[in-house]
């Protein structure tokens, strides 16, 4: 099983819509914050960049009109193709102006987590994380933001414990 990504950033978006989907451009219309239409858009822009690789599409605003980023009832992207599902699975993330999305040809369940690497305080750990995970985490965490952060977060997005466990196994002894 191959998962690809792509990363993008504000900078590589056009400025005009004509290569979202009708269904895209209708909720785009809906947003009310500028900062929340712009990371949609980087987001859905680098899913679109992405897939076109992944499925040696040609990058043009006309074929990206016919690839659409849906919301499932749980939030995860699905990607459908001429108004059909298509056979890979997606996961997006957006952080300062930096979007990623990793791509696979399958049903995998899977997630991505593009995160600044930063302490993060008790009431988000508490906030975030079940027991079990706090005192698996809390600790580096606190010290020094290590970079298992995204792990978590990209697990948490597929509600997967794989994530933990691999965290787990490289653990302060």
């Amino acid at each position: 099983m191959n998962v690809y990504w792509l990363e993008q950033t504000d900078a590589d978006v056009p400025k005009e819509n004509d290569w979202l989907s009708v269904g895209e451009a209708v909720r785009l219309n809906a947003m009310l914050f500028a900062k929340r239409r712009a990371d949609w858009r980087l987001g859905r822009w680098t899913a679109k960049r992405a897939l076109s690789v992944i499925l040696d599409l040609p990058a043009l605003p006309q074929v990206f009109k016919r690839i659409e980023i849906r919301a499932a009832a749980s939030g995860a992207p699905e990607v459908f193709f001429d108004s059909q599902p298509a056979a890979v699975t997606i996961s997006l993330s957006h952080r300062a102006g930096i979007a990623a999305c990793a791509v696979a040809i399958s049903s995998l369940k899977m997630g991505c987590d593009l995160e600044m690497i930063e302490p993060r305080s008790d009431a988000f750990v508490a906030d975030y994380f079940t027991l079990e995970e706090q005192e698996l985490v809390a600790p580096r965490l606190r010290r020094n933001g290590i970079g298992s952060w995204p792990c978590f977060g990209a697990g948490k997005r597929v509600r997967s414990r794989r994530c933990a466990r691999a965290f787990d196994s490289t653990r302060d002894r």
